[in-house]
């Protein structure tokens, strides 16, 4: 773990990590950062770690190999330990960046968590025998993240950026459709509600502000 920290958080450039034994040694590293992700007494510096390398790639290259398994760990059903709250946290400063490459790496880590695969890079729910079996909250945890999630995707809608707004609004009817077979069907509801309104009160501003400059 001491070795990984020292390698991801120098000031060595991106593009010399990726260099070192080519596209296999950064396959490698990222399996060694899954590994320490599953695993309960390490997941917590791991993420720190998907995070900063994440963030590195955003700003320094066109790859996103680390930017898949930073928004893998949005997936609510994975068992990882990793509080929601502290996912939550390290969204900010990437929303909040004058970045636009960090903007869409948050939006998309959003767009991962309301839009859940069935299936993790090709791994079920049952991906470790070794090790601390791993806690991840309650249901209830579960639920209140993913709504969380949904939350601030249907804010990122309305965003004056247009790139994020676009991006944000992607598959957002697929997402809908989906959301009772995650939530319960009264916080599915209540979303769709949140939504419609939502939808509805930008749809009258916009109609305002055309009226206001004919």
């Amino acid at each position: 773990m001491r070795l990984l920290v020292l390698f991801v958080k120098t000031s060595i450039p991106f593009g010399a990590i990726l260099s070192i034994k080519g596209k296999k040694g950064m396959e490698h590293l990222l399996a060694a950062m899954k590994e320490l992700l599953d695993e309960p007494t390490t997941t917590s510096n791991a993420f720190a770690l998907i995070t900063e390398l994440a963030t590195r790639e955003a700003l320094e290259s066109n790859a996103n190999e680390a930017a898949k398994v930073f928004t893998e760990c949005f997936v609510y059903w994975f068992p990882r330990s990793i509080p929601y709250l502290e996912r939550e946290a390290a969204l900010e400063p990437m929303l909040s960046s004058s970045n636009l490459e960090l903007r869409l790496l948050g939006l998309k880590a959003i767009q991962t968590a309301t839009h859940p695969p069935d299936s993790l890079s090709g791994r079920s729910v049952n991906v470790r025998r070794l090790g601390s079996k791993a806690r991840y909250g309650t249901r209830k945890d579960c639920w209140e993240f993913l709504l969380r999630m949904v939350r601030r995707r249907i804010v990122l809608c309305f965003n004056a950026d247009s790139a994020i707004s676009g991006a944000a609004l992607e598959k957002l009817p697929a997402t809908i459709s989906r959301l009772s077979a995650h939530l319960q069907i009264e916080d599915t509801m209540q979303v769709v509600h949140e939504i419609a309104e939502s939808f509805l009160k930008g749809l009258f501003a916009s109609i305002l502000w055309k009226c206001a400059t004919m």
